[in-house]
């Protein structure tokens, strides 16, 4: 995400179960997932960046680490966008903003 405020309340909400990497730049991160994506379990990227749109860098992200579950961050969300989203990316959960941990953490 390229909101320094969000990232820094997601990672205060979440922080004691997760440990956090992030960047506000997708190709700074696709960098570091190249080289991390070993010790990485999940990539959640924002839908809209300065850059790099959400849905490129998840499919990029898709293609370095295959395995690891991807999650698309968003305030607002058309369908065009959620359809490539899950059948390009294959991003497996869509997170409104504002994100609670209840909701990053897959609760009902």
């Amino acid at each position: 995400d390229d909101d320094e405020k969000l990232l820094a309340a997601v990672r205060r909400t979440l922080s004691w179960c997760f440990e956090f990497v992030t960047y506000t730049d997708g190709q700074a991160a696709l960098g570091w997932l190249a080289q991390n994506h070993a010790r990485t379990d999940l990539i959640i990227a924002d839908l809209v960046m300065p850059a790099l749109d959400g849905i490129t860098f998840l499919k990029q992200a898709a293609r370095l680490a295959p395995n690891i579950h991807r999650m698309l961050l968003s305030g607002n969300v058309s369908s065009l966008s959620l359809r490539e989203a899950i059948n390009q990316a294959m991003v497996s959960r869509v997170l409104a903003k504002p994100v609670f941990g209840r909701d990053a953490q897959g609760g009902d």
